[in-house]
């Protein structure tokens, strides 16, 4: 496996990837990813991609609270390269397909483990050892585990890239490479999820830190011609840094300005659980999360596995000098993820935009990462050293004892197998017990590591190893019932409507201005983003503080996010405009709408095709529109012309001047014209918005334009230029030191 080219590995590893997932991919697809990724991602990457469709950019989503901006949703992921792919794919279907979004996810771990390779491979480990720590890193425990958070998975596949290009600058004392950096953060953050990347700039930061003193302490004469300050890289990295923010500016402008609107969120937490993260770790099965396991089984657990070649790696490091960075990253990670005697949180609470930014979680990634590459230099370490001679039917005592670890462990009465969604999987024990399961996969792994040293074919040795290392992940981490739920994936834009009947499902439609109470969970919120409905209920981080304050005044939240409205509560219903409500025909709300006369039962027509729609739809018989009259002349006429997603027009004719209302979210971007000249937006009923019309026959124009995405785009541009130039100059520039040279293992 020595010199393997680059595509080569990369054509390699995809292959392993669509292996280590074949029971999510057609046509072999028994499971799919459940979770965020079905119930929120997919459904906001379907609304981006039909308004694209139609040759429009999403300004303006009314489908859930009272409107928000997609532009503005960092978790859209709309300026996201990868996305473009995804939709450009996707250009001849109706719909997003929720497969292209699972696809590209798993496409973003193949690229996580290509990123980890290079860069360990940049770092001058030998191929297996690389691969190894970076199949820790792509297909571990942490990956598996957050398989249903899109923005979290991009982000964290961009680590590897960050790290590179500071190895790359340390090396050639110049800060060109720190491009690749900048365009690491710039995506990391584009991905969608800013806490991500605010591990990110803690990480590189840190090794950043770290890796110019190890730099500077081992020079010798030929390095020492190349005088450098330690200080200097870090402040590289931070200016790259600054330099992504330049580059992601077309979606931070309007992020910025829509959570203005948000109060602020402290998610800090209390500090992960050092034994339990141990625990998940280090034994494979320890909580048991298998998919016939019931859904409240360990509740609150995870599942971070290092698998059996991490574990040996970190065992096996013998120059520790070289992964001083690496081992500094991962110890200031999981001390902010483990919150001593509340220090981190203590600093953090006096900034909300830390406490918003800063949440203890998700430092695991960085301690993920420094595992995987801490265990890559041990392996690395061991492969290394000159090999003892074999004795005894080609087994030393140690092999002997872990050959005999291996038989008792596959002897050992395991309970029965289970057939699981057409997957025969064992039902591996759990606990403490699950050790004797890590015993096994130690004991394979370490004498294939020992014997490969051995080996006359040390490639097909090495692939056999690498073979192994994915099946074990795959084994303990993959069919979970934190990253799998059986079927395909959710239909939405053909299960709603024939669970509502296509007949009631097209009077809906007919009816775009009027909002929808829902009868949670037989239809997810955001799921109307995939059909063209709105209701005021929803599900999304851009709740606003004045939205939830008209909330509040009607009814209790039932968590940070999500309501209910009372169906007989007049005053909510007409202050959201609400007009249906669609219940599941068993639930309680069905039968209390059924036996309400201020509600009639919309009965679809019998269709061969859907003969029995499993939602009920109810009409509101009391309901007022999305839009009002407020003045003195009660013989006003309004007459709606056209309700798109960004634009509202109406014509208005009154005797004297009033206020046309409009049940949409006061929010900045909204614009009026009254025929044609421009006119002021006033707040109005607390969270909407009202226009001042004169007396007299008009045409009023509500339109809605991101106030900052065009100054954004601009600097995003001309950043991009720039970053340009920046890759071109190091391309030019030429290895500044022998690729052997003594100065390469100093950086180490």
């Amino acid at each position: 496996m020595e010199n393997l080219k680059t595509s080569r590995v990369a054509l390699v590893s995809f292959f392993f990837t669509l292996l280590f997932f074949i029971e999510y991919i057609p046509p072999f697809r028994q499971v799919h990813i459940p979770y965020d990724l079905e119930g929120f991602h997919h459904p906001l990457f379907e609304y981006v991609f039909q308004s694209l469709r139609h040759g429009q950019l999403p300004q303006w989503d009314p489908s859930m609270y009272g409107g928000m901006s997609p532009i503005a949703n960092i978790q859209a992921a709309i300026f996201y390269p990868p996305t473009w792919l995804m939709y450009i794919a996707s250009l001849g279907s109706q719909h997003l397909s929720y497969q292209a979004v699972q696809d590209l996810l798993l496409a973003h771990v193949w690229l996580a483990f290509m990123f980890c390779y290079l860069w360990l491979r940049g770092r001058g480990l030998m191929e297996l050892p690389a691969a190894l720590g970076a199949i820790s890193f792509a297909y571990g425990g942490y990956m598996c585990t957050q398989l249903q958070h899109f923005g979290l998975v991009a982000g964290y596949a961009w680590f590897p890239l960050g790290l590179m290009s500071i190895d790359q600058a340390a090396q050639r004392y110049s800060w060109r490479p720190l491009w690749k950096l900048a365009l690491a953060s710039a995506l990391c953050l584009l991905a969608g999820y800013p806490p991500t990347w605010f591990v990110f700039i803690v990480a590189v930061l840190t090794y950043a830190s770290f890796k110019a003193p190890c730099v500077s302490a081992e020079l010798d004469a030929e390095a020492a011609q190349h005088p450098t300050k330690w200080w200097k890289l870090p402040i590289g990295a931070a200016l790259a840094i600054g330099g992504s923010l330049l580059l992601a500016m077309v979606q931070l402008l309007p992020t910025w300005e829509a959570t203005r609107l948000l109060d602020p969120e402290p998610k800090y937490g209390g500090g992960v659980d050092l034994l339990a993260l141990l625990h998940e770790l280090l034994l494979p099965n320890f909580y048991d999360f298998g998919m016939n396991v019931p859904l409240g089984t360990n509740f609150g657990r995870s599942y971070f596995y290092l698998g059996s070649a991490g574990i040996l790696g970190l065992c096996l490091i013998r120059r520790w000098r070289r992964i001083v960075p690496i081992f500094c990253m991962g110890a200031v990670c999981l001390f902010i993820a483990a919150n001593p005697f509340g220090l981190v949180w203590a600093v953090v609470q006096h900034s909300d935009l830390l406490s918003s930014l800063c949440r203890d979680w998700y430092f695991l990634a960085g301690v993920t990462i420094a595992l995987s590459g801490l265990a890559a230099h041990g392996l690395d370490d061991f492969l290394r050293r000159e090999p003892r001679p074999l004795n005894w039917m080609g087994l030393g005592p140690w092999q002997r004892i872990a050959l005999m670890v291996l038989v008792g462990g596959a002897l050992y009465p395991k309970p029965f197998t289970v057939t699981v969604h057409g997957f025969v999987r064992a039902n591996f024990l759990s606990g403490w017990s699950s050790s004797l399961n890590l015993a096994v996969v130690l004991a394979v792994m370490g004498l294939a590591l020992y014997l490969y040293r051995h080996s006359r074919v040390p490639s097909a040795h090495a692939l056999l190893i690498l073979m192994l290392a994915l099946f074990e992940y795959k084994t303990f981490g993959t069919s979970k019932r934190f990253d799998a739920a059986p079927g395909s994936g959710p239909h939405y834009s053909v299960d709603i409507p024939n669970q509502l009947g296509p007949d009631v499902y097209r009077q809906l439609l007919d009816h775009p201005e009027a909002r929808v109470l829902l009868d949670d969970p037989s239809i997810l919120p955001t799921a109307l983003r995939t059909v063209g409905l709105a209701s005021p209920q929803g599900f999304d981080p851009l709740l606003t503080s004045q939205f939830r304050r008209t909330v509040e005044s009607l009814g209790p939240f039932k968590s940070d996010r999500s309501f209910d409205v009372d169906p007989t509560n007049d005053r909510a219903l007409q202050t959201f405009a609400i007009r249906y409500a669609i219940a599941n025909k068993a639930s309680a709300l069905s039968r209390s709408l059924a036996e309400n006369p201020k509600f009639r039962a919309i009965v679809p027509a019998a269709t061969s095709a859907y003969e029995s729609p499993r939602l009920r739809v109810f009409e509101y018989l009391s309901a007022t529109p999305a839009f009002g009259w407020e003045g003195a002349d009660a013989a006003r006429k309004i007459k709606l012309l056209s309700w798109k997603p960004s634009v509202r027009e109406f014509d208005v004719e009154s005797t004297s001047e009033g206020l046309l209302t409009l049940t949409e979210e006061f929010y900045p971007g909204w614009s009026a014209q009254i025929s044609g000249a421009p006119a002021d937006i006033e707040r109005w009923n607390g969270a909407f918005q009202a226009v001042r019309v004169p007396a007299g026959a008009h045409t009023v124009k509500f339109e809605f334009h991101s106030r900052w995405l065009g100054i954004g785009s601009l600097v995003s541009l001309l950043s991009l230029v720039g970053l340009v130039f920046c890759w071109r100059a190091d391309r030019r520039m030429p290895e500044r030191l022998p690729l052997r040279s003594p100065l390469r293992n100093v950086t180490q």
